[in-house]
């Protein structure tokens, strides 16, 4: 049976790739609109405890979940954003009335209150930027990756996996060095461009 289950914040076709059943689909529905973990599984006919692995274990099913509450934040946040503008008017008129307490503490929950730190306009070196960013990400997931090799390498002796440990991180520690030394000197540069 084909699932028709829409799963709230996923793309249709993000949605077609999820290997869910059609009780996941539904039980993710469910806890989507606002129903307990308990209704949701006693409507789909499992256990609470069923849907807490689904929760907690299944990675398709904890996807579809993270892309919803992503889905949630991500619009509140876009809602709260396009409210500025009224909270700055509130403000205004309610400096103007002489109680500005209330739409004052709107604006500083947004850090619209904060002094402005506006981003570099240097399209090189936001680049730059972007790419070390990317190779210390590339580097932590060559870590991680490489704990896991090492945790499958039952089958050599305790010497032989310290020392494959220890030129692995020297490796790693190697580059996450040039990586900062490289951040470091961009970082130098744009401050002497600030003074300069």
């Amino acid at each position: 049976m084909v699932a028709t289950t829409p799963v709230p914040g996923l793309t249709p076709m993000e949605h077609a790739a999820l290997p869910l059943t059609e009780p996941q689909r539904t039980a993710l529905l469910m806890l989507t609109s606002g129903c307990t973990q308990i209704a949701a599984a006693n409507a789909v006919g499992v256990a609470r405890t069923t849907l807490h692995r689904w929760l907690r274990h299944d990675a398709a099913f904890m996807a579809a979940y993270h892309a919803w509450q992503q889905d949630v934040l991500a619009t509140g946040r876009d809602q709260v954003l396009a409210g500025t503008r009224d909270a700055l008017a509130t403000v205004m008129a309610a400096i103007r009335a002489g109680n500005a307490n209330l739409a004052w503490k709107m604006l500083q929950s947004q850090g619209i209150t904060a002094p402005p730190t506006p981003g570099s306009t240097d399209v090189a070196e936001l680049e730059r930027g972007q790419a070390l960013a990317r190779r210390k990400k590339e580097v932590e997931f060559r870590k991680n990756e490489h704990a896991i090799e090492m945790d499958e390498l039952f089958n050599r002796t305790p010497a032989e996996l310290d020392e494959i440990r220890k030129t692995f991180n020297e490796a790693m520690d190697a580059e996450e060095k040039e990586l900062d030394e490289q951040e470091e000197e961009d970082k130098d540069e744009e401050d002497g461009k600030s003074l300069g």
